[in-house]
């Protein structure tokens, strides 16, 4: 809006010419400007210029001045340097290094549009490289050489530059809180976006650098997943989700993100700031470690990345910047391993069950090392279906049993009969309800034989043949064979 504008192109500030207007924010606009001296000498800036009714909030301007002044003190790669700030016509100006690239939150939206999202070993890079730079804030003193205590607060992937030769930039600490501070936050009052902070600091509660920790694990988690961590009908629900976070692993979403990665980046997510890293420098190394095995990004292959999916605005620029800052092909090299085909193209929500659970199926995973947690309604509907199985084999087993005991039991053949008797004549087994009725003869009783004891000779081969008979299973039997089945 060229209402918002700030300064007009061609005017000279602070010894810098301003060429161009980049964006407006709610709070300044920022600009391109260059400096020119003999021999052909140019470097080129950026200058943040509070917009002009901002200009007499006196405590807007304090927070801008504190911005200025305890960036200026970081000296850090990964920190976007402040190289000098002034007045023009009674407005802050803020001069710092330009960055040629773009914010990680327009290219993780890109990677989304394309249905990919980041390997690990990408956004582990980027979050270690953050990580440095976050460390080197949180250690800065003072003239006296005590801790300032900076916390950033506002930790976000606006507020993560990729320059499109490969580097990973921090900016924007006009939230920061720091000992010594022109500007003091009032007491209860929020400061940062809702979406990255951490439950103390949505709380309005005491913030120390383990806050902007909490806040960096969750740009991992999303660069990870492709997911929104934190979402909400309207800005209340956000909020108590934010407050009472359930935070599953990143693998629930991206199956290739080994164990190990996981709990690093769950640490960083503790609800307790105590359960946390102790600082950032710890949280880059464990990252480091739990990706050891992976093979190690490069500025070249981000630049490779870089150049493919932000083609269209990469020429752009060369048709609206310097030929200075658009012309130069910085090294890249095919980065294209570094994006991963997404495995859920649906957004989520918010996970709305307990840690280390969500609220969509786990994608099947392609890592052999994957963790999977297991939600409560998986084991009841194991269980369930454990004891219907069970309860049939055991009813089962009973009716079976029960039948076994119900058959009729053959008679009984002795193994040798008298061989003075005559051989029994078959008979046929006939159930007692369907005989028919036999008058009952008088049998003499036959006087006993002597005892001799049975030769080969005085056994017939008839009497050597049991008779034939159906051979009726037992009930142990049948519970054998039902088990083995």
């Amino acid at each position: 809006m060229q209402g918002e504008h700030s300064l007009e192109l061609g005017k000279h500030i602070g010894g810098f010419e301003v060429i161009k207007h980049i964006r407006s924010g709610g709070m300044a606009a920022l600009y391109l400007a260059r400096k020119r001296g003999p021999g052909g000498f140019e470097r080129y800036v950026a200058i943040k210029v509070v917009h002009p009714h901002l200009a007499s909030d006196q405590s807007f301007v304090e927070m801008f001045w504190d911005e200025a002044r305890l960036s200026a003190r970081i000296q850090h790669p990964n920190v976007v340097h402040i190289e000098a700030v002034g007045l023009e016509n009674g407005l802050p100006y803020i001069v710092m290094e330009y960055i040629h690239g773009c914010p990680l939150s327009s290219f993780w939206k890109r990677i989304r549009e394309e249905g990919k999202c980041m390997s690990p070993e990408l956004a582990v890079h980027i979050a270690m490289r953050v990580a440095e730079g976050l460390h080197a804030a949180h250690e800065l003193r003072g003239d006296d050489g005590t801790p300032l205590g900076l916390v950033h607060r506002d930790v976000t992937p606006q507020n993560i530059l990729l320059s499109y030769s490969g580097h990973v930039k921090l900016i924007d600490f006009g939230v920061a809180k720091a000992r010594g501070r022109l500007h003091e936050t009032t007491a209860f009052a929020i400061k940062g976006k809702l979406r990255y902070m951490a439950p103390e600091q949505a709380w309005g509660l005491e913030v120390d650098r383990r806050t902007d920790i909490y806040a960096l694990g969750i740009v991992l988690w999303e660069c990870l997943t492709g997911q929104r961590l934190f979402r909400g009908r309207n800005e209340e629900e956000l909020l108590e989700r934010v407050r009472h976070p359930q935070i599953p692993p990143p693998s629930h979403y991206a199956p290739w993100v080994h164990r190990e990665l996981d709990e690093a980046v769950l640490r960083a997510l503790a609800v307790r700031p105590e359960e946390r890293y102790a600082t950032a420098l710890e949280m880059r190394r464990t990252l480091a470690q739990a990706t050891k095995s992976l093979e190690p990004v490069e500025a070249e292959d981000i630049a490779g990345v870089l150049a493919d999916l932000m083609a269209d605005e990469i020429v752009k620029a060369k048709t609206e910047l310097p030929f200075e800052i658009s012309g130069v092909q910085p090294i890249q090299r095919s980065g294209i391993h570094l994006l991963l085909e997404k495995p859920c193209s649906q957004e989520i929500s918010s996970p709305s069950t307990n840690l280390h659970t969500a609220s969509q199926p786990i994608p099947q995973s392609i890592h052999s090392k994957v963790h999977k947690p297991i939600s409560m309604g998986q084991v009841l509907t194991v269980a369930f279906i454990l004891g219907v199985f069970t309860l049939g084999a055991v009813g089962l087993v009973v009716w079976l049993s029960r039948r076994a005991q119900s058959l009729p039991m053959p008679p009984t053949q002795p193994l040798a009969p008298n061989p003075s008797s005559p051989a029994p004549s078959p008979t046929l087994l006939v159930p007692e309800s369907e005989a028919p009725p036999q008058p009952k003869a008088s049998v003499e009783p036959t006087p006993p034989l002597p005892s001799v004891p049975p030769t080969p000779s005085s056994l017939t081969e008839s009497s050597m043949k049991a008779p034939a008979k159906r051979r009726t299973p037992k009930a142990k039997e049948l519970l054998i064979e039902h088990v083995d089945f």
